[in-house]
């Protein structure tokens, strides 16, 4: 029986399926069989777990398909409010956020009676200056940012911490849905293995349609049905997303 890696854990292979998972916890290998697998790992990563399999040409795709990892600056802040928006996106290049997020005008208990706070949201690559940039100078420079863009908290920012995300946003290159494609060629060999979310079939979607991605993909195993990749893959294609349909409207 072939293994593959993946991190600390192994799929075990039988036939063109998976029929078990192992793993180590606690120092202890544990093995848990399965009839299907449903993935959120990232498609490029999800590949390259079955190495004794993968041609130059499957690796040269998986290597294709980046992503972007996001930093976040959270800030508490001693006034009610900073203004209406939950939402308030950044497009000018010079400003190192790209989004601007109000929790509490989703939730009232986001924060306490009279204060507010503000989630901004930066874009950067692994390992790049903005990832490994000091909070204490991340801070200082989203302060300024927020200041020319009319938003001074200066003196009004009671504390606040940074968290960050790996491989958040897929790069849609030119030949993204080539080298994509690729992978989902090589992973209908394995006819219980199907990936979902946003990193696993490298697609930009939102949470209600990772919901639903697999929603579908576990009704159809429930059912004794095997998924129809393709249908879950690419639920919802891009071409219906909002941001496309106002651009090309």
């Amino acid at each position: 029986m072939p293994f593959c890696f993946l991190s600390q854990h192994i799929f075990n292979l039988n036939n063109g399926a998976v029929e078990g998972i192992s793993y180590i916890q606690q120092g202890i290998k544990k093995t848990i069989d399965c009839d299907a697998v449903i993935s959120t790992i990232p498609l490029p990563e999800l590949v390259k777990a079955f190495p004794g399999y993968l041609t130059k040409d499957i690796m040269s795709s998986a290597i294709a398909l980046k992503f972007r990892s996001v930093r976040f600056l959270n800030i508490l802040i001693d006034q009610p409010d900073i203004s209406d928006n939950a939402w308030m996106y950044v497009s000018e290049e010079k400003y190192i956020m790209t989004r601007i997020q109000e929790p509490k005008r989703l939730s009232p208990f986001s924060a306490p009676e009279g204060k507010t706070s503000v989630m901004l949201e930066i874009p950067c690559n692994e390992n790049d200056e903005t990832r490994n940039c000091p909070k204490e100078s991340l801070s200082k420079r989203c302060l300024a940012d927020l200041k020319e863009l009319g938003i001074d908290i200066q003196d009004k920012a009671i504390d606040y911490f940074t968290t960050s995300a790996i491989r958040v946003y897929p790069v849609y290159s030119l030949d993204y849905k080539m080298h994509r494609q690729k992978l989902f060629d090589f992973l209908d060999c394995y006819e219980n293995l199907i990936t979902c979310g946003r990193q696993g079939p490298f697609r930009y979607v939102f949470m209600d349609t990772d919901m639903e991605n697999g929603t579908a993909a576990a009704q159809d195993i429930i059912s004794d049905n095997l998924p129809k990749k393709g249908d879950v893959h690419l639920m919802h294609p891009e071409r219906k997303l909002l941001e496309v349909a106002s651009v090309t409207a």
